[in-house]
């Protein structure tokens, strides 16, 4: 079979966009930093237990851990003389890392039985999709919503903004200034957080994950309940296209606290297929360096091993065999905190807490 060689009008384009997507993933790249180190200042809390990089927060610890263990071996706090007590550490180490193997397994066996779907689920979920992008498309009256998720998200934050600037623009008044107050500041929260979300969004594509940390703490719900009210009980004295706006507002905001879960979801999964491998490639190293140093701690050639070099080998090797764990403890604070937020049920608008 005969191959073409590119044309050299193909040429250029090519390279044009091979640069093109160096240039967008340095970008991208850039960006993730920024948005670390500014949660890392600002939000401390949050980046540990939600957007910080997990491999970062994993490092850390183990650094941590390790300039404990070595201080406590050479300022005499854990000595070593006793080696039935660093070959039962060795062996509880081995122990827990052939259990985190079989932890990955589980995990694999839990993603595989996620995508192995009859074709009648497919076809529900596929109808389902249909049905939702349909009635977005009736409520922002735009005829196509783009398919990537970063400018869909986007699609419906721009929309709701716009709809909350028309409300900004109608002039209407209620009887109860307490009430119209409430609805004021309701509205004007709302936009404030929209703002923030918008700029995550029109950043770069990879602020579609800070945008969706971003909505899981905000309460969707509760501005829904705060429309209904506004509408069963001041409707009648609201302009109709005021009326009609804010009943649109309402829907948007359906349509994001939808569009939230399933990212939400779909990001769950993807993160628990990422710590699956990472369980895999860290774990296995650390199973058999972990195995490895223990024949070799307890072979006749130890007594020629010097007291400085087992001083730094024995809390190197106990922290590699910790690695696992603190990965997967990093990787689990993030999931628990996925969970945790956005647990409320519509229409109900409080999460039930421990």
């Amino acid at each position: 079979m005969e191959h073409k060689a590119c044309s050299s009008r193909e040429a250029p384009f090519i390279v044009s966009a091979h640069s093109n997507g160096v240039r967008q993933k340095w970008k991208d790249t850039k960006f993730y930093v920024e948005m670390e180190w500014h949660d890392l200042r600002n939000h401390p809390r949050w980046w540990l237990l939600l957007s910080g990089n997990r491999l970062l927060i994993a490092g850390v610890t183990l650094l941590v851990l390790f300039v404990g263990f070595w201080g406590g071996v050479t300022s005499g706090l854990v000595p070593l003389r006793d080696q039935t007590a660093t070959l039962y550490l060795l062996f509880a180490l081995t122990s827990g890392n052939i259990t985190l193997i079989t932890i990955v397994v589980s995990l694999n066996q839990l993603i595989l039985t996620r995508h192995l779907e009859s074709p009648s689920d497919i076809d529900d979920e596929m109808n389902s999709m249909r049905s939702y992008r349909e009635k977005v498309r009736e409520t922002i009256h735009q005829p196509v919503t783009p398919v990537r998720p970063a400018e869909f998200f986007l699609l419906l934050f721009r929309s709701l903004q716009q709809d909350l600037r028309s409300l900004e623009d109608h002039e209407w008044t209620l009887d109860d200034e307490h009430v119209e107050r409430e609805f004021d500041e309701t509205f004007s929260d709302l936009h404030d957080h929209i703002v923030g979300i918008v700029e995550l969004l029109e950043e770069s594509d990879a602020g579609l994950i800070f945008a969706l940390f971003t909505t899981l703490s905000a309460d969707y719900e509760r501005y829904i309940e705060t429309i209904w009210r506004l509408q069963y009980e001041h409707g009648e004295q609201l302009p109709e296209a005021t009326g009609d706006t804010i009943e649109r507002t309402r829907n948007m905001i359906e349509h994001i606290g939808i569009a939230r879960r399933i990212f939400k979801t779909t990001y769950i999964q993807s993160e628990l297929t990422s710590l699956s491998r990472r369980l895999l490639y860290i774990g296995l190293p650390a199973l058999l360096g972990t195995i490895g140093f223990m024949l070799l701690f307890t072979a006749p050639t130890r007594a020629s091993i010097a007291p400085a070099v087992l001083a730094v080998a024995i809390p190197f090797i106990v922290t590699i065999g910790l690695a696992p764990i603190v990965v997967l403890a990093s990787s689990i604070l993030r999931l628990a905190t996925l969970t945790g937020q956005d647990t409320a049920m519509y229409s109900f608008v409080s999460s039930f807490e421990g």
